[in-house]
């Protein structure tokens, strides 16, 4: 409201004063611009008579003549508001100005007048209205008080600030007095301090030069009358300096007490001189006394100054305040007087008005009897109509509300889309991986991929990591990147799948046909019968959590659903039905902060612990439960936080607790998270959901034993509640739910408890949106928690009529009553035999145990426990380890046997020098004599050295066959196969030791066991475990020998002797296929080589005895043999050149040549474009007459007479007595393509896009790069390469329009582009030439308004054809017309188009210097000042052809006309065609 109040009179109805915020109250105290803004809406019609002015009597104006108005528009307004506003209370000006606005609103929506609200307004009424201002008027003229009350009020604050500021004055002039003096007080006593210190040192130089004196022994002194003098003098002076001291440490103690309270007292100090020692002959004590004796002196007659100066300033002062209450006094008096004078004017002028009130009553009163029947009817009419709005308005809101949620509904839809996308993009990223993957492997193992392998891929694949290595482990990092961790989860995945298939003896461990009778058991009962008991006694289980203290409800439940679903009509239902308590969670957080605020004290006990919830810090000890759990909801609320899971559950919980066991209960939309779910079922179960989570993940872990006692499945705990009910409906029948029942409320008459019902109603209506998303976006976790972990949910169409939906919940809880009776009743019997008496739940007093001793029952445990662990840890881990490089080794056999067969296949395609030997052969062949072809000894000569050729090819052919074997046999030597063979053997004696290792350890466990039972000490073995040797790479004989030394754990060996046995056959016949394949490829290579020298051979035998030189390259490349028809070995004959393209000379059209000329002619002339007519006569004359021979111009021209050239001079005229050549040499140049509007702008935007600068001129590259509307079209070539190209006229008019309008002045020249697309913006018609040229000009497409078109006759013969054309290119025209858009012209774009010719003609115009701007332009700047542009702004186009100036202008104007010259029979003919747009 403040934001609005503030800124709707200062933007929206636009006061005329300027206001800010801190202004706001004092600008609108006077109440002249609460006026301006009812007259601007038309309702204060006497404005003229408000003054501007602050004082009371101007301020009484302004708002006693506001009054009726605003109590017309039905604003609270009275005499108490009126003074809050004129004394600039905060927020009254404010909530003035809001109702205002809402009451000017309603008015503007309804379209009444203040004419028309007076006139609807009853008469009665209006007249009590008026008695009714006269007497607000009379009331807050007393309220108000008047100016000379303001004045002197205004010059008493003045003078009380002024005393105020002397008083502070001469507080601060004191206290800086003080700070002086204690400033010199400090200084003495730092110079006393200073002055003790350097005497102090001479003391102690003094002494210690008494102490180097060598006393002498004298005699003994007499004690004479003067050394006893002398010893008394010595005595006072210590005693003196003692006083000095003592009157010091008082002086420093002295300057810290302000001496304010040193004034203050009565009490005389002592003087410095009876402090100190008369008897003192120092110098430096008595200047001490003298200085002390100063100062004091001084700072009482600086104290008696000041009282003086005070004394008199105060006498002063009071008489002036004498003075000021005399006036004021008299003032008071006076206007009290006055006043009573008017309040009895006043009276009598009332009672006279209550008089004729009276006899008007009387009269009237009639009047009203048959108004207000009349005004009845209206009013009904009116609530009617307001209903009726009102509904609408509702309705309108409730689509709103649809239409926002659906929105809603469709971005959940999006994101759900989105989240399902990337959850398969993922795995189809993955899938492509495990596909490229095995790809590359089918290719590394010529497609037989281990099926080991798959497996570990498919693991992956399905445990979501990514196929392909992402990081290197080696060396292992300290802190590792993200891409160094997948892998590490990688490796850790694969090694838990080869260990659990190694532990179960399953896939490629599954024991072979021969062996699998003696396959060892599963597991030993024995062992994990002692390993078990061991880890009983050495971690004792933790004890079951007792039983939930809770009372034992009949029944526990919820109801959830959405908003609107009908939880709240069908719990009501219940709670009267079934005797059923209803919790809901904001009545319980609401009467838990009750609780707080009425301080409910402890009454009972509770099981809550409050220490763990978010409560407070204060004295809560002797606090309810509720009320500390209210307080911490309340101080979290102030905050502005929501109230944590815990706390809410702990609200639910204690309300729970304190209801009667007879009766049951159910929830009302609570818990709405799963987090609040678990708590609930924490607190009513007593077991925490994640603990058991986590205990399940610890349990499963590698034993390498079972417990043969333990049970097969883990007991079942009952939830917490019985039941879960979901009443499901679909969004769009909440929606109409909601507008349903808003629309039932509005029109029924309530109380107040039932107003303040639908208010909350309404509040929550208003977050509808927000809980509806909160619910779907939270119910999935529910679901699955209560449907799928704890089979209670049940779901209840919510869809059907009221009565139905009870009865089926009702129905429910019935059979879930009956269900629980039924399971309860042989539990009970049994668990009240069971239960644990309250005395018994105590724990005992705990007892220290006593030590244990070697040999005992307790000892074993301790001892043989993480003897066990360690095994068992050490045999999981060097399993793992060594299953890792059994599946490294297998990558690395894959990728070495790849290797080599690559590496053959290269070496075998390795270069060679047989096209060498080829291509000198061919040479030698085909340079022999033409004449020595025929001849039989040159034949034979030939066909010995084809042989030759052959023989020496196919020795190199033999040569690299050895030199393959070779390399074959260097591979398959290397000693890679007997390596790998030995590694691998030693990864299964690995596996061995450690099956061996776990057999001795776990005899010594068991010997160890049995002595421990026995009560003996196990004794320290020193037979040393067997350890199996592992094999080197020197010994590659020895193999399975050290296996003959087990015997305990045979059937485990036995089965990875046949593995290692297994493993390396497999190895070896990968390798002996992988050699054999290398010899059958170079086999096959050989043979391919031979084959195609042969082929060589055969092609080189033809040629010979066809007699004909080989021009083509012969190419032997490896197995290859082909002849490259690219390459020529001698070149082709150099065909004769193409003649240039000759342009036709036509019987009417200027060739590009003839332009040329003609354009040098001119420009030599007039430079500028413009000349005289005559001189333009004379020139085409003399061309005329004197064309016998040169070819400047076409024939049918050389008969033109004097007379059409004159005519064509009058219709190239420009200006009175011009001609523009460069217009006539466009128009000869014809034929070209006539653009359109749209190709023009597009032209002009190139020409932009390629000017960086912005100068308005392009360069003939720039030009050439950014073209004009037409192209240079294509040329067909011929085929023959003596006939000349075709002349291709459009290229060449590209260039000699640059010519044309360059400047030639300029180095290079240069093209202004805009001149010359209006010179290109002529057309047939000389009107929409001028419409075209203002487009260019403006960059917009202006459209010319066209209604009637008149007929115009056709062109015969050469024009009708040129007429079809034009046809075609207004079609064009008219499509750009389609989007015409409004533009804006300014004067010197307006004056470039019109009359931009005139500055131009400087070459044979004798008046140009004496014409000045104005001369030019003068009627173009009256039809700007003329349109409402003063200062020659641009204005719209549209607006500018209306003006009668300008519509003249274009309508006479012919500079932009175009005119097709047709020569014909030595006479001149101009045809004007005009082009039409089809309606």
């Amino acid at each position: 409201p403040f934001l609005l109040s503030f800124h709707w009179p200062a933007k929206r109805v636009l006061v005329s004063q300027v206001f800010r915020n801190r202004s706001f109250s004092r600008e609108f105290s006077s109440g002249y611009l609460i006026g301006e803004l009812l007259n601007k809406f038309e309702l204060q019609e006497d404005f003229d008579q408000f003054s501007q002015s602050r004082v009371a009597s101007a301020k009484l104006n302004n708002f006693s003549r506001m009054e009726p108005t605003l109590q017309l528009l039905k604003v609270q307004f009275d005499q108490n508001v009126a003074r809050n506003i004129m004394t600039e209370q905060h927020g009254a000006a404010t909530k003035l100005i809001y109702q205002l606005y809402v009451a000017l609103e309603k008015k503007k929506k309804a379209g009444l007048t203040g004419v028309a609200m007076d006139a609807m307004r009853p008469s009665a009424h209006a007249k009590l209205r008026s008695v009714g201002t006269e007497m607000y008027r009379e009331r807050l003229k007393s309220l108000v008080p008047r100016q000379t009350e303001l004045t002197l009020l205004q010059i008493s604050d003045s003078f009380h600030k002024k005393a105020d500021n002397l008083e502070s004055k001469i507080y601060y002039m004191e206290l800086a007095n003080q700070e002086k003096a204690k400033k010199i007080q400090g200084r003495k006593a730092e110079d006393m301090e200073k002055k003790i210190l350097e005497k102090q040192k001479q003391n102690e130089i003094m002494a210690k030069i008494q102490a180097a004196i060598v006393q002498i022994p004298k005699p003994m002194p007499q004690h004479t009358v003067k050394a006893i003098e002398e010893q008394k003098m010595l005595r006072k002076k210590k005693e003196a300096e003692v006083k000095i001291m003592k009157f010091e440490k008082m002086m420093r103690k002295e300057t810290i007490i302000p001496t304010n309270m040193i004034q203050g007292r009565d009490v005389a100090t002592p003087t410095i001189t009876e402090l100190l020692s008369t008897y003192s002959d120092d110098e430096y004590i008595r200047k001490v006394q003298k200085r002390l004796e100063e100062d004091t002196f001084a700072r009482e007659q600086r104290e008696k100054r000041r009282r003086k100066m005070l004394r008199e300033q105060l006498i002063a002062h009071e008489a002036q305040e004498e003075a000021y209450r005399e006036e004021q006094l008299i003032n008071r008096l006076m206007r009290q007087s006055q006043q009573e004078r008017r309040i009895a004017v006043q009276l009598l002028h009332v009672k006279h008005e209550k008089e004729v009130m009276w006899q008007d009553r009387i009269f009237r009163e009639k009047q009203f009897e048959e108004r207000r029947l009349k005004e009845f009817q209206e009013a009904l009419d009116r609530e009617a109509a307001l209903a009726k709005q009102e509904k609408i308005e509702f309705e309108e809101q409730a689509h709103k509300e649809k239409q926002l949620h659906a929105k809603l509904a469709a971005q959940r839809a999006e994101e759900r889309y989105k989240k399902h996308f990337a959850i398969c993009w993922e795995v189809v990223d993955q899938i492509i991986d495990l596909v490229t993957k095995i790809g590359e492997y089918r290719t590394l193992t010529n497609n037989l991929i281990p099926i080991k392998i798959m497996r570990d891929w498919k693991e992956l694949f399905l445990k979501g990591k990514p196929i392909y290595e992402q990081a290197e482990l080696d060396p292992l990092p300290a802190d590792p990147t993200p891409d160094q961790i997948i892998e590490f989860e990688k490796m850790d995945i694969l090694d838990e799948k080869d260990y659990d298939e190694y532990k179960i003896m399953i896939e490629e461990w599954y024991p072979p046909e021969e062996i699998r009778a003696n396959k060892p058991p599963p597991s030993n009962i024995i062992l994990g019968h002692v390993v078990h008991r061991l880890m009983g006694l050495f971690y004792p289980p933790e004890p079951e959590p007792p039983p939930p203290v809770s009372s034992p409800f009949p029944i526990k439940g919820c109801i959830l659903g959405k908003l609107f679903s009908g939880k709240t009509t069908c719990l009501k239902f219940l709670e009267e039905a079934c005797n059923i308590h209803v919790l809901s969670i904001d009545t319980l957080i609401a009467e838990a902060i009750q609780a707080y605020h009425e301080k409910e004290m402890s009454s009972e006990t509770s099981l809550l612990q409050v220490s763990k919830l978010d409560i407070p810090s204060m004295d809560q000890i002797a606090f309810s439960i509720r009320a500390q759990l209210g307080g911490g909801a309340e101080t979290l609320l102030k905050k502005g936080k929501s109230i944590p899971d815990e706390l809410l559950v702990g609200i639910m919980v204690e309300a729970i607790s304190r209801l009667p066991p007879e009766k049951g209960w159910i929830l009302d939309g609570f818990p709405m998270t799963l987090n609040q779910a678990k708590l609930l079922e924490k607190a009513l179960g007593g077991r925490d959901p994640d603990e058991e989570e986590v205990n399940a993940k610890v349990l499963k872990k590698h034993n390498l034993v079972i417990d043969p006692a333990a049970p097969k499945e883990p007991a079942v705990h009952p939830p917490g509640l019985d039941f879960v009910i979901l009443l499901d409906v679909s969004d769009s029948i909440v929606l109409d739910r909601i507008a349903f029942g808003s629309e039932q409320e509005r029109g029924d008459q309530v109380s107040d408890a039932e107003l303040q019902r639908r208010e909350k109603a309404d509040s929550v209506r208003g977050q509808m949106q927000h809980r509806l998303v909160r619910f779907l976006e939270t119910w999935p976790d529910l679901k699955t928690w209560y449907a799928n972990q704890q089979n209670i949910l049940i779901k209840v169409n919510a869809e059907m009529e009221e009565n139905l939906m009870c009865q089926r919940v009702k129905q429910i809880i019935m059979e879930q009553l009956v269900k629980i009776e039924n399971e309860r009743t042989p539990r009970g019997k049994a668990q009240k035999s069971l239960s644990p008496s309250p005395e018994d739940v105590l724990p005992p007093a705990p007892i220290e145990p006593p030590p244990i001793k070697p040999g005992s029952n307790e000892w074993v445990p301790e001892f043989l426990v993480p003897y066990w662990e360690t095994v068992e840890k050490t045999y999981v881990n060097n399993i793992k380890a060594t299953l890792r490089c059994l599946r490294a080794e297998q990558h690395v056999i894959i990728y070495y046997l790849s290797d080599i067969r690559n590496h053959f296949k290269e070496y075998l395609k390795r270069p060679d020098h047989k096209q060498e030997f080829v291509t000198q052969w061919q040479a030698d062949y085909n340079s022999v004599a033409d004449d020595l072809w025929d001849d039989d000894e040159t034949k034979e000569e030939l066909h010995q050295r084809v042989t030759d050729l052959r023989d020496r090819l196919w020795d190199i052919c033999e040569n690299r066959r050895n030199e393959a074997e070779q390399e074959r046999c260097a591979i398959m030597n290397d000693g890679w196969l007997p390596d790998r063979m030995v590694l691998l053997m030693d990864h299964i004696f690995s596996l061995m030791q450690n099956e061996l290792d776990r057999f001795q350890d776990t005899k010594r466990l068991l010997h160890d066991y049995y002595r421990g039972m026995e009560g003996k000490i196990p004794t320290d073995s020193s037979t040393e475990f067997i350890r199996i040797p592992l094999i080197e790479l020197v010994e590659k004989e020895q193999l399975l020998e050290a296996g003959k030394t087990m015997e305990a754990a045979k059937s485990r060996l036995e089965l990875l002797k046949v593995k290692a046995l297994a493993f390396m056959e497999d190895l070896h016949s990968k390798a002996e296929v992988t050699y054999r394949n290398m010899e059958k490829w170079l086999g096959e290579r050989f043979l391919i080589e031979m084959s195609s020298v042969e082929k060589l051979t055969e092609v080189a035998r033809n040629h010979i005895e066809t007699s004909t030189r080989m021009q083509y390259e012969l190419v032997l490349e490896g197995t290859e043999f082909y002849i490259n028809g690219d390459i020529k070995v001698f070149p082709d004959a150099v065909p004769p050149p193409r003649p240039p393209s000759v342009e036709t000379p036509t019987v009417d059209t200027l060739t590009i040549s003839q332009l040329s000329t003609l354009h040098k002619q001119f420009l030599k002339v007039a430079p500028k474009g413009l000349m005289l007519s005559k001189t333009f006569t004379d020139i085409f004359f003399d061309l005329v007459t004197l064309n016998l021979g040169s070819n400047s111009l076409p024939d049918a021209w050389t008969h033109l007479s004097i007379y059409d050239l004159q005519s064509l001079a009058s219709l190239l005229t420009v200006d009175v007595d011009t001609v523009d050549w460069r217009r006539f040499l466009l128009a000869a140049a014809q034929p070209w393509p006539l653009p359109s509007v749209k190709e023009l702008l597009e032209t002009l935007q190139r020409f932009r896009a390629v000017d960086e600068g912005r100068t308005g001129f392009v360069t003939e590259e720039e030009y050439n790069q950014a073209g004009l509307w037409f192209g240079s079209g294509s040329v067909i070539i011929p085929d023959s390469p003596i006939e000349p190209l075709p002349f291709n006229r459009q290229e060449h008019l590209l260039k000699f329009f640059f010519t044309l309008f360059a400047d030639p002045e300029k180095d290079p020249p240069q093209l202004n582009y805009v001149d010359m697309l209006l010179y290109f913006a002529s057309h047939p018609e000389s009107i929409d030439g001028v419409y075209r040229a203002l487009s260019v000009a403006t960059e917009t497409n202006i459209q010319r308004e066209k209604d009637k078109f008149p007929n115009i006759p056709r062109v015969e013969e050469e024009g009708g054809e040129e007429g079809e054309e034009e046809e075609d290119e207004k079609e064009k025209e008219d499509e750009a017309h389609s989007f015409a858009s409004e533009g804006e012209i300014s004067l010197d774009t307006l004056l470039r188009v019109f009359n931009y010719e005139t500055n131009k003609a400087a070459d044979n115009h004798r008046f140009t210097n004496h014409l000045v701007p104005k001369d030019n332009y003068e009627n173009f700047i009256k039809v700007y000042k003329d349109l409402g542009s003063e200062d020659l702004q641009p204005i719209k186009v549209s607006l500018l052809l209306k003006h009668p100036f300008i519509q003249e202008l274009v309508n006479s104007c012919q500079v932009y006309k175009l005119h097709v010259s047709i020569p014909f029979h030595g006479v001149w003919r101009l045809v004007i065609i005009r082009k039409y747009r089809m309606l």
